[in-house]
């Protein structure tokens, strides 16, 4: 069985800044981190893993370091991430 687990990394929830200019969100300078409700989605991947067999696959869009949210899906246990970034 190939579990897919579709991740995002997003801003810490206490360092969301808004440009008042363009009313879009700053994204310079902000630390940014896997979004909690995915890393649950990898642990529960990665617990029906052990159950029943299988591979747990990370997948991500986003730029170069998106990379970050992916290397803590595998210290999660997944098995391999895809990163895909135009």
């Amino acid at each position: 069985m190939k579990i897919v687990c579709l991740v995002k990394q997003v801003p810490r929830a206490d360092a969301i800044e808004f440009d008042q200019e363009t009313k879009q969100l700053r994204r310079e300078g902000v630390p940014l981190l896997l979004n909690p409700f995915d890393a649950a989605a990898v642990a529960h991947g990665v617990e029906l893993k052990e159950q029943y067999g299988g591979e747990v696959i990370a997948m991500t869009m986003g730029p170069p370091q998106a990379e970050e949210a992916l290397r803590a899906c595998l210290a999660l246990g997944a098995d391999r991430c895809i990163h895909l970034s135009d």
